[in-house]
């Protein structure tokens, strides 16, 4: 994907869960904010009954997804 290694992208997912989810399971827009002042906003990915079960960052270069 884009040239980048699959060690890289998963670190970028992993970080993401860190950042953009909250201790309490549900998503922490602060963060998705900054993401999105920068330039990357973040979106419901699939949710059911109880919320967001994957969220996304939409990027120049595609989708990244985490959750």
């Amino acid at each position: 994907m884009f040239g980048f290694t699959n060690e890289l992208i998963e670190e970028v997912e992993c970080l993401a869960c860190d950042a953009l989810i909250s201790n309490d399971g549900r998503p922490n827009f602060a963060n998705h904010k900054k993401l999105a002042d920068a330039g990357f906003p973040v979106v419901c990915g699939e949710r059911d009954s109880f919320g967001w079960l994957t969220g996304v960052i939409i990027t120049p270069k595609g989708k990244i997804v985490y959750g």
